[in-house]
This record gives structure tokens, C-alpha cells and sequence, in this order.
């Protein structure tokens, strides 16, 4: 009885020591009640959507302060942090330094030892109707936007109905695409208000992509696309040689990359050998233009 109260002293001790130190991270250890799903719902904290397999939300305490819970194969940390000098954006570290939190224009990234280990965007929540999906967008001047995605009629076409808090705009927007698979809310231009973009893919073997932006321009939404690919670009030795859809979208460092295989000749579709390539976009007057 007596060895297993000191036990259990020296494990409270353990944990109070891990999670008070500047820089500690807390490990999700067999039997904790935290799971991923509800990191991205803790109260008061701002999930967020990140590459390499982490899920990260934060929360600012409006003094300088910020706390950060990640997850990342199964384990949970989280780190005080306290703003730091930087250049541009804003940069929180831990005490020692090791861990560094970093945003700018709507990119978050995430070093440990210098090192950048993931970059993120701001998240949004998706909720199911009967008829498709619901996704909810908050920009960061608290305003949001809903867009519900019908795809009761036919499960190749999507039709959109986009409805912004007034502030924003009275109007509801409605569209045909082929299905949304992602929505991304950051500042491509540049201009410290973020941009909304919906990801889509067509239905098929190929996945064929697009990407359709809204931009808040003098109090009104402006719709603008990525340009089609021409005949021009798909031709031998040209950007789009080998291009046969199975696109992937993501934000990075305030620019939007489109990534896809290649494809050689004799390629079947499931096994493509050319590698991989990336293609950068820039939102310039609210059109979109290939970054060359």
C-alpha cells in the first residue's frame, strides 16, 4: 500500500514537471482520454489542416502567450510558447527554443530544432446532409461563409450554393462543378485577407483537378478559376507533358501548388514512371497565373 502511494506521488510529479516546463511536450500515453478527433475540438483552440500526417490546433491568449497540441502517429504533445522576434509574420517559440510555431500571411509552420517538419493551413468543418456535404469557413476577421454541396441528383456533378455572412455579401452564389474534395482558406496575394478555395475532382479513373477561388474585393465576392490547360501545354517537352489528371492541391508558403504524376509513353493509368511534378500559382489582380 505505502510503495504504491509513492508511486503514485512520483507519477503526478512526473507529469506536473512535463507540462509546466517551457518547451515540455506531453505524450499521449495508453489510456489518455485525448484523442485526435478531438484536438481539432478543443474549446477555444483553432484547428488546423496539416501535411506530413500532424494535426495541430492552437489557441492565443491576447498577451503575448500562445498554446499549441499536436498529434502525430498516435502521440499527443503540447507546448506553451511565447512570441519571439521575427522578420515578418508572426513567431512563438518554447523557452529552449526547440520548438517553433510560425505564421504568415494564413501559412502556419511548425519547426523542432530548425528544422520544418510541417506546414498547415486553417481548417474547416464539415458536417453531412442528406443531400451532400456542409462545409463552414470562418476567416479571421470572424466572418464566415457556408457551402452546401448537392450532389443528390448526379454523384458527378456537385451544385454549390455559397452563402457569406452579410458583412461579406447579401448574395448567395450558386455553381456546377464536379465534386469538392478539399476547401482552403489563405492569403495567396498577399494582401492580409484570405481567399477561399474550393478543390475539385472529376469523377473517373483520371481525377482530373480545379481549383475556384473567391476573393473579398470592396465589400463583394469575385469568382476566379486556375487556367485551363491548353493543347499547347500538354505537347511533348512542354509544362504539362505527361499530365493525365490525378491532380493534388495544397497552399505553401502563400503560394498554391498543383502536383501530379507523369505519365510516359506505354504508362497505364494506375502505374505512371515519370515521377512527379509541381506547379506553382500566384492570385495577382484576383486571376490566377502559373508561377514560372
Amino acid at each position: 500500500m505505502v510503495m504504491r502511494y509513492f508511486a503514485g506521488i512520483l507519477v503526478v510529479m512526473a507529469l506536473f514537471s512535463c507540462t509546466n516546463r517551457g518547451g515540455s511536450s506531453k505524450d499521449n500515453e495508453k489510456g489518455s482520454k485525448t484523442t485526435k478527433e478531438e484536438i481539432t475540438q478543443l474549446d477555444g483552440y483553432t484547428p488546423l489542416a496539416c501535411s506530413n500526417g500532424y494535426t495541430i490546433s492552437y489557441k492565443y491568449d491576447g498577451k503575448g502567450a500562445l498554446s499549441l497540441v499536436l498529434e502525430k502517429d498516435g502521440k499527443i504533445l503540447k507546448h506553451e510558447m511565447m512570441v519571439s522576434r521575427s522578420g515578418s509574420g508572426a513567431r512563438y517559440e518554447t523557452k529552449d527554443g526547440k520548438f517553433v510555431f510560425w505564421e504568415h500571411h494564413g501559412d502556419f509552420s511548425y519547426f523542432v530544432n530548425d528544422k520544418k517538419v510541417c506546414s498547415c493551413v486553417q481548417s474547416v468543418k464539415k458536417s453531412k446532409l442528406s443531400t451532400g456535404n456542409l462545409y463552414t469557413v470562418e476567416y479571421k476577421s470572424g466572418d464566415r461563409v457556408e457551402i452546401e454541396e448537392d450532389n443528390s441528383f448526379s454523384a458527378s456533378i456537385s451544385s454549390l450554393s455559397l452563402k457569406f455572412d452579410d458583412a461579406i455579401s447579401a448574395d448567395t452564389l450558386k455553381l456546377e462543378t464536379d465534386p469538392v474534395v478539399d476547401v482552403l482558406l489563405n492569403d495567396i496575394d498577399g494582401n492580409g485577407v484570405e481567399e477561399l478555395l474550393l478543390v475539385t475532382s472529376s469523377v473517373g479513373s483520371g481525377g482530373y483537378g480545379s481549383v475556384y477561388g473567391f476573393v473579398l474585393s470592396d465589400n463583394k465576392v469575385v469568382q476566379c478559376s486556375i487556367p485551363e490547360i491548353t493543347k499547347e501545354q500538354l505537347s511533348k517537352g512542354a509544362l504539362f507533358d505527361g499530365y493525365m489528371g490525378h491532380d493534388r492541391f495544397y497552399v505553401e508558403e502563400g503560394k498554391l501548388m498543383r502536383e501530379f504524376p507523369i505519365y510516359k509513353e506505354g504508362d497505364s493509368n494506375a502505374h505512371p514512371t515519370g515521377g512527379k511534378k509541381n506547379i506553382q500559382y500566384t492570385l495577382t489582380n484576383n486571376r490566377f497565373e502559373i508561377l514560372k
